[in-house]
């Protein structure tokens, strides 16, 4: 049967359902590809959003840790707490320290220079020491004096700016000024229920560690009793952003880190003289490096860059004990390079392409199968009309007495009796190989002597190749014991010489063998004609059932192709095997081995 195509061009049933099974296949892979391309987004999505969660808390918690490390070594730079010569590790960050005199002159024009310092803050002893005069040429080359000045003395002289510098922190520096607007603006906008509200997580962070880098720096920088003052003040006035801010006002205390020329020096207003300026001129490269390592399980490879009035603040990545920010690398690696999404996919995949391959396998036999059975059919008919013919034309002339002739009428009778064999036959394969292929049938097996049942079967067998005028030999049959089911294996071996009867009659040779021999508890049975043999393009073919349709059946000898395929099924039932093999000088030869099913022992 066959379907049309649109374009008029003919298809065969197989072919439509291979292109609607190719259809539907192609259209589930293409939903199956968007649906992974969406998941593969989303899931791209989730992980660039985890991994910028990840990487604003890491950057919080390595702003923590940096702050709390800069608060004391920023109060310490000066005078350091514990009144040592300074030099701890913090030492190595250190440049020049130096003064700058002469503030009380208002000339703008005037220019002043840098005095060095030692580590305790007064002048050294020998001012011919060649160290000294070779960092502070470095510092003078670098900077200049008036330029640190202009920078911070209105914030560290309160004589010298605003009135209202006295309320100052002790500690300030561009952020910390950043800080203190914020704080304003809160104040400003409402009571202390609205500030978290109106404030962004960055910003009431850097607050807070603001309010702990003033608290730090003032417990380092301070007197005894502003200590000891500060160490009694309400600890929940301390943890309030908005007020902590200003609690350490003396002018006379002030710190500030200033960025000049690129250079970070942290400056405060003389301690002995009041009209002069005392700095610490920081080693940034240093100091950087040192930063980054400390945060390097954090982040690695973060950098850190000035921060000046010029530039616009980022209150989540800017450090409140110095004028500087975090910047993290562009591109960090990925977390999770494999995700349950993948997982999920794979296995999605994996299971499309099984069933696929699954149901082409299904498709495929199927149809085979159909093809098969619909050549069978066609076959049957064939083979079932000749006898059916012959019957119907022999009976209606014995049932009028046309035929007077007794020789003619015993022709007749042995033709009728010859095609009532072949029809007994045709049906006897088909009724067996449909019974071995839809049960596990019990065989029923019995303990025989070898070469007696040879002999109980060879009449049979005779009377088949006479027919086609042809002889049998039997070669060498063993008196061993076999236990075998007796009726399917006359049946297999009567299918063999059917078969060398069908397609050797034509053979010069008109023998056949019928070889059994005994070889490892097997017995082996083989059936040798010399015909013309089964051609190479047939032998993968000859044991499939149902191969031969109704026109290779007129062309060839008379069959349906089932014999070989039930003989095999049938060996295959008892434990053993049929196989194909070309006779030397031509022919086929079929070799049967089934085990004796008994212990290896002679009849008595």
């Amino acid at each position: 049967m066959r379907l049309r195509h649109v374009l008029g061009r003919k298809f065969s049933r197989p072919a439509a359902i291979w292109c609607l099974f190719t259809l539907m296949l192609s259209c589930i892979t293409i939903g199956l590809i968007v649906l992974s391309q969406h998941a593969l987004r989303l899931n791209r999505d989730r992980q660039a959003i985890q991994q910028r969660e990840s990487l604003q808390q890491d950057t919080l918690v390595a702003l923590w840790r940096l702050d709390s490390r800069l608060g004391p070594f920023l109060a310490t730079l000066h005078d350091p707490i514990s009144h040592v010569s300074g030099d701890g590790p913090d030492n190595n960050f250190v440049k020049q320290r130096f003064r700058i005199q002469g503030l009380e002159s208002k000339s703008k024009e005037q220019q002043h220079e840098f005095v060095p310092l030692d580590n305790s803050g007064q002048q050294p002893g020998k001012e011919s020491d060649q160290e000294s005069d070779l960092r502070l040429a470095s510092l003078t080359a670098t900077v200049s004096a008036n330029a640190v000045i202009d920078s911070c003395v209105n914030l560290l002289l309160p004589d010298t700016g605003p009135s209202s510098q006295t309320s100052a922190p002790t500690y300030t520096n561009e952020v910390n000024l950043y800080a203190n607007n914020l704080q304003q603006d809160l104040q400003i906008a409402g009571d202390s229920g609205q500030y978290s509200d109106q404030l962004s997580s960055g910003g009431r962070e850097l607050l807070n560690r603001n309010t702990v880098v003033q608290q730090q720096v003032a417990m380092n920088y301070s007197d005894d009793t502003a200590s000891q003052e500060l160490m009694t003040t309400d600890e929940s006035t301390l943890n309030d952003p908005r007020l902590g801010v200003s609690r350490w006002t003396a002018p006379e205390k002030r710190l500030m880190t200033v960025w000049v020329d690129d250079q970070l020096f942290v400056i405060r207003s003389g301690q002995d003289w009041p009209n002069q300026l005392e700095g610490v001129w920081i080693d940034w490269e240093q100091l950087k490096e040192s930063l980054a390592t400390d945060i390097r399980d954090l982040i690695p490879g973060a950098k850190f860059l000035p921060v000046t009035k010029e530039d616009t603040f980022n209150p989540a990545v800017t450090l409140a004990a110095l004028p500087a920010r975090l910047v993290a690398p562009s591109t960090l690696p990925e977390k999770e390079l494999w995700s349950p999404t993948h997982t999920s996919l794979l296995i999605a995949w994996f299971t499309l392409l099984a069933a696929a391959l699954i149901a082409a396998a299904s498709l495929r036999n199927l149809i085979t199968l159909s093809e098969r059975r619909a050549t069978f059919v066609s076959a049957v008919t064939h083979e079932l009309r000749t006898p059916l013919t012959t019957f119907r034309l022999y009976t209606d002339l014995l049932a009028r007495d046309m035929v007077s002739n007794p020789v003619d009428r015993q022709e007749y009778l042995e033709t009728l009796r010859q095609e009532s064999d072949r029809l007994t036959h045709l049906i006897d394969n088909v009724l067996r190989y449909s019974k071995l292929e839809r049960t596990s049938s019990h065989l029923a097996k019995e303990t025989i002597v070898l070469g007696d049942w040879i002999n109980r079967i060879s009449p049979r067998l005779t009377t088949r190749l006479k027919q086609a005028d042809m002889i049998l030999v039997i070669d060498s049959a063993p008196t061993v014991c076999w236990k075998t089911d007796p009726p399917a294996m006359e049946q297999v071996i009567f299918n063999l010489i059917d078969n060398a009867a069908k397609y050797a009659k034509l053979a010069t040779d008109k023998r056949v063998h019928l070889i059994a021999r005994m070889v490892r508890q097997e017995i082996v049975l083989t059936v040798v004609d010399h015909g013309p043999g089964v051609p190479d393009a047939l032998q993968r073919k000859i044991f499939q059932p149902f191969s031969k349709s109704a026109e290779q059946a007129a062309e060839t000898a008379a069959g349906v192709g089932l014999g070989l395929a039930l003989a095999r099924q049938t060996a295959i039932a008892h434990g053993g095997r049929l196989s194909y093999q070309p006779t030397p000088g031509g022919g086929a030869s079929f070799e049967l081995s089934i085990p004796t099913g008994v212990a290896d022992k002679s009849p008595d």
